[in-house]
């Protein structure tokens, strides 16, 4: 359950900067961390997450 409250405030930030800053503010060891955490629970990494920026 620790590990879905993690993923789930990560990924809520992740618009607004680095992952590997939301990693850090999730509670994650490191962004690594946080792409396996990503992949295990959903298949995709957090980046394959963020909405694309149009020119």
């Amino acid at each position: 359950m620790r590990r879905w409250g993690r993923r789930r405030t990560a990924i809520a930030s992740l618009p607004d900067g680095a992952a590997a800053l939301a990693a850090a503010t999730a509670g994650f060891a490191d962004q690594a961390h946080l792409t396996r955490t990503a992949r295990d629970f959903m298949g995709r990494t957090p980046a394959s997450l963020r909405p694309s920026r149009s020119a």
